[in-house]
C-alpha cells in the first residue's frame, strides 16, 4: 500500500471509531431520558406491582464462509422458547417478535470470520465490536431488523441476536446496555438438544439481563450467574432495573 493509501486508511478507521462513539454516547443519552420517563414503573416495581411489559428481539442466524447456516432454525426456536418462559416467569416481560414479524432469521449474506468466530468477553469483545465483526452486525441489522434503528429505537430499543459459529470459552456474550444486540454460541445449541444441565436454555435470557444493565451475581439461583448452572431468580433491585431498562417498553 502506499503512503497515500496508508493514510487514507487510517482516516477512515478514526472516521469509523468516532461514529461509533458518537453513537454509544447518544444510546446513553437515549437510556437517561428513557429511564426519566420510566421512573413510574421503577416505583410500581419496587412496591411489588409488576405490570406485564416486553422486550423486542429479532434473532439472525449467521452462514458460515461455505454458505451453510450455522444452526437450523427449528433447533433455535427451543431456546428462544425456553428464554421467553424464564423472563416471562421471572420478570413478567414478555419477549416478541418486532413489528409482528418472524422472530427468527437466516441471513442470506456470508459472514465475516471475525463474525463466525468472536473472541468472547473484556478487551477482546471491545475489540470485536469496533472491528470487522461489529461493523458486520451493524450492517445485519440495519438490513434485518431495522426497526431498531433511529427513530423507531428512540423510546424502546429491540435487541438483535446474533447466532455466530464460536464463542471463545462462553455460549453466549452481550457488549453491554448501550448497545443493542447480543450474540449466542451454536454449542448451546447441542447441550440444549441433549438434555444438558450445562446451560438449561438460559444463555439468550442471561445475555438479555446484559442489555437491560443486569451485571453477574454469585448466587448460583440468579440468572445472572455467571458459570451456565444457574437458576432463573431475580432480585427486587435488578427487577427495577431491568424492567426500566429502554429495551424494555410497555407497548
Amino acid at each position: 500500500m502506499s503512503f497515500w493509501g496508508s493514510i487514507k486508511s487510517a482516516f477512515k478507521k478514526v472516521v469509523h471509531a468516532v461514529v461509533r462513539a458518537v453513537k454509544t454516547i447518544i444510546h446513553f443519552g437515549q437510556e437517561v431520558f428513557g429511564r426519566i420517563l420510566r421512573i413510574f414503573d421503577f416505583i410500581m416495581t419496587y412496591l411489588g406491582i409488576l405490570l406485564k411489559k416486553k422486550l423486542e428481539l429479532r434473532v439472525l442466524i449467521l452462514r458460515g464462509e461455505h454458505g451453510d447456516p450455522v444452526a437450523k432454525e427449528s433447533d433455535v426456536a427451543a431456546i428462544v422458547e425456553k428464554a421467553k418462559q424464564i423472563l416471562l416467569g421471572s420478570a413478567r416481560i414478555e419477549i416478541v417478535p418486532t413489528g409482528g414479524k418472524a422472530m427468527i432469521w437466516t441471513v442470506n449474506e456470508l459472514a465475516p470470520h471475525a463474525a463466525l468466530y468472536l473472541r468472547g468477553s473484556g478487551s477482546d469483545m471491545v475489540k470485536d465490536e469496533f472491528g470487522d465483526a461489529g461493523d458486520f452486525f451493524e450492517q445485519m441489522i440495519q438490513e434485518y431488523h431495522s426497526e431498531a434503528t433511529f427513530p423507531y429505537n428512540f423510546f424502546r430499543t429491540p435487541i438483535t441476536c446474533f447466532v455466530v459459529q464460536n464463542i471463545d470459552g462462553l455460549d453466549g456474550i452481550s457488549p453491554g446496555p448501550l448497545e443493542s444486540w447480543i450474540a449466542i454460541d451454536i454449542g448451546a445449541l447441542d447441550k440444549v438438544k441433549v438434555g444438558s444441565q450445562a446451560t438449561d436454555s438460559s444463555v439468550i435470557a442471561h445475555e438479555l439481563g446484559h442489555s437491560g444493565w443486569l451485571l453477574h451475581r454469585t448466587v448460583p439461583e440468579n440468572l445472572m450467574y455467571a458459570p451456565a448452572e444457574r437458576g432463573y431468580n431475580l432480585t427486587q433491585w435488578q427487577l427495577m432495573v431491568f424492567r426500566s431498562a429502554r429495551c424494555v417498553s410497555i407497548f
